[in-house]
């Protein structure tokens, strides 16, 4: 073993463990094995893999029923973590990995800066049997995950929509956004989540987040995992009826004021 070799152990338990409560601190303690076993395996960092994790497991407790859905795949090691957190759920959730397996396409004007400059043939490219080599090491029967291997605007108009309890999305491009959420969106179940690991620096990522949920009336509260990172929890519909009660009770008093205003001057 070499000084790299306990660095990067040590680095990844003080990445791993939370000390903010005793229970934080056992259930933490629990996944360093797992976080060793899929580091070379994903690019996202700990804090975010344990915010999935964490994600994964809330839906059980909450009674919210679906599968979970990964665009960008990479070498699997986020969507084995879910999968790993979902092998004893009783809802039987399927995790579906949606990526290209030949790196991203090419940025368009509406992308931003950043990709542009980050942005090279073959970014992000990865074989599909590195990730189907992981969920074997960990065990993850076959028959819990499906690999969809191509461009998004050729496989995802094809798949039957499950229900959804969980979007994990970590393509870069704006084209990626659009096809995927404009698809699934709808089929999220009330209470789930989705999940963007590189919001912060994803401009077009935003901005199509924006208009999807603007064109259903929503707005989802944005919960920061940190810096960059974030979740979004789907909206029920009884949220949705208060909300617009209060747009409608708001408008109203705002023309009964005003009426009422025109007829004392």
């Amino acid at each position: 073993m070499t000084l790299s070799y306990f660095f990067n152990l040590y680095r990844d338990i003080r990445n791993t463990i939370e000390w903010s409560s005793f229970s934080a601190f056992i259930e933490t303690l629990l996944l360093i094995p797992l976080m060793r076993r899929v580091r070379k395996h994903t690019k996202v960092r700990i804090p975010r893999l344990k915010a999935l994790y964490r994600l994964t497991k809330e839906l059980d407790a909450k009674g919210i029923a679906g599968d979970i859905m990964e665009f960008g795949v990479w070498r699997g090691g986020s969507a084995a973590v879910m999968a790993y957190a979902a092998r004893y759920s009783p809802f039987r959730r399927r995790v579906w990995l949606f990526d290209s397996f030949r790196g991203n396409s090419s940025p368009t004007a509406k992308d931003g800066a950043l990709v542009h400059e980050r942005f090279h043939t073959g970014w992000n490219k990865a074989a599909a049997q590195d990730a189907g080599q992981l969920f074997t090491r960990l065990r993850i029967a076959p028959d819990r995950y499906r690999m969809i291997k191509g461009w998004f605007h050729e496989t995802i108009p094809s798949v039957a929509a499950p229900a959804i309890a969980l979007i994990h999305f970590d393509a870069d491009m704006e084209e990626a956004a659009k096809i995927s959420l404009e698809k699934f969106y709808d089929y999220v179940m009330p209470g789930g989540y989705m999940v963007f690991n590189s919001w912060a620096v994803r401009e077009g990522v935003q901005r199509v987040w924006q208009e999807v949920v603007a064109a259903r009336g929503d707005t989802p509260l944005r919960v920061p995992i940190d810096a960059v990172a974030c979740y979004f929890e789907k909206p029920s519909r009884k949220e949705r009826i208060e909300k617009d009660h209060y747009h409608v009770l708001k408008h109203d008093t705002k023309r009964r004021f005003i009426s009422y205003w025109h007829q004392i001057n």
